[in-house]
């Protein structure tokens, strides 16, 4: 009985740990992907409409809401990719393309958004004829 407990106790510990490198595994690919710069941005961002005098409150509780978000993004990865996904995701991103990758992550979220805009804009004008 007690080798068996023992070998229950050995397999959660493995189980636990490969869990755990999966789950910093996939945080250090979202981080390397340039979405850290991405969450930076938003702050600012969001920063530019709160007033002066809240400013330091909306920082704190900005900064507090991070790790719960982190955990969902962590598992948000674990249910789409394999560690080994995540593994091989993280080479591409230490690698020169991937840094660059990375780097530009809130140029193209700029500009993304400025030809999302655009787009809808015009898809606007176009979709009223429809609703008539």
């Amino acid at each position: 009985m007690k080798k068996l407990i023992i070998f229950f106790v050995l397999i959660f510990q493995c189980g636990y740990s490969q869990n755990s490198d999966y789950k910093k595994d996939a945080l250090k690919l979202y981080e390397l992907s340039g979405a850290f710069a991405t969450i930076q941005y938003a702050k600012t961002t969001i920063s530019k409409v709160i007033p002066l005098d809240k400013q330091a409150l909306f920082q704190k509780d900005f900064e507090e809401s991070l790790p719960q978000f982190y955990d969902d993004i962590a598992k948000n990865y674990m249910d789409v990719y394999t560690h080994d996904d995540i593994k091989a995701m993280i080479v591409f991103y230490q690698s020169e393309v991937g840094k660059k990758v990375a780097k530009n992550a809130v140029n193209l979220l700029e500009k993304t958004q400025a030809s999302s805009k655009k787009w809808a804009d015009g898809l606007q004008s176009k979709l009223i004829v429809y609703l008539k």
